[in-house]
């Protein structure tokens, strides 16, 4: 496993089945970086 420094943003919505949280960012350091997207509904554990 490779750990790199990323930036980026988040939304969260707090709906009745639990919370649905959007998340973009990109990696630091890098010429040209790739977006990276995370979707996630429910809570984490």
């Amino acid at each position: 496993m490779q750990l790199v420094q990323g930036a980026g943003m988040g939304v969260r919505y707090y709906s009745p089945i639990g919370p649905i949280k959007l998340d973009i960012a990109r990696q630091i350091g890098v010429r040209d970086p790739d977006f990276r997207i995370h979707i996630s509904i429910g809570f984490g554990l």
